[in-house]
């Protein structure tokens, strides 16, 4: 009976020594990003960034970019929705698809100006801040973008819109479809008018932003779309189970 007792004690104490060491043999997400040291996480982070900025633009900076992607196609604003369904209804469709067409076109044209903006957003990037985005939510990267970029992007990008919707048309299209409906005496009545250089710059940053979050989702979360070493190891690392 002694025998069986101690038989039975050693085995838990066998079993418990193994735990204690499978537990030891397994460091946490924080040891293995320590690891790596600060430099390597933060250089990992900008490029796997600068590889998101870069594949965001160059999906939206050509012909369909927005248009043909229903996540970011701009489409009419509130405002213009009476005046659609008027125009619609008495076989206009042309118009209004024609305008929508080239607001597009003008966000197609604009965003390809964004990328030096980025490019100095992620240059600033500190360690610290490298770091709250690698720990933080699937869109962490994103919401750092917004703080740090979004202002200044539309600043940039506005000139840039202004002279993309006369080149693509939109502007044109816009004053046709109002001159067409006879209806733009009542929707500026007792308002500011529409301004349509805004809302196709407040729609293009828009659109980027979702595209970059789609990005940056898809590095975090896919492994094969870590295409060099340093993201395999960086993202590798906070991918553990």
């Amino acid at each position: 009976m002694k025998r069986i007792i101690f038989i039975c004690t050693a085995i838990v104490l066998f079993t418990g020594l193994l735990s204690q060491r499978a537990e030891a043999q397994q460091p946490t997400i924080a040891n293995q990003l320590q690891s790596l040291g600060e430099t390597q996480i933060a250089a990992g982070l900008k490029e796997a960034l600068a590889r998101g900025v870069t594949n965001a633009i160059a999906n939206l900076n050509k012909q369909g970019g927005f248009l043909t992607n229903l996540n970011v196609k701009i489409g009419l604003p509130p405002s213009l929705a009476t005046t659609e369904k008027t125009l619609r209804k008495l076989k206009q469709d042309y118009l209004v698809d024609g305008f929508i067409t080239n607001m597009n076109r003008a966000a197609e044209i604009a965003v390809g100006e964004a990328g030096p903006i980025f490019g100095e957003a992620i240059r600033a990037m500190t360690v610290a801040d490298a770091e709250a985005i690698l720990h933080g939510p699937k869109d962490a990267a994103t919401r750092y973008f917004q703080k740090v970029s979004e202002a200044r992007l539309q600043e940039k990008m506005l000139p840039i819109i202004q002279d993309a919707t006369g080149k693509a048309g939109a502007t044109a299209s816009y004053k046709a479809l109002m001159e067409k409906s006879k209806l733009s005496s009542f929707f500026n009545f007792g308002k500011s008018p529409f301004d349509l250089d805004s809302y196709i710059n407040a729609k293009t940053t828009e659109g980027l932003f979702k595209m970059i979050a789609d990005e940056e989702k898809r590095i975090r979360e896919n492994p094969t779309a870590r295409a060099t070493d340093l993201l395999q190891k960086v993202f590798g690392k906070i991918s553990i189970p």
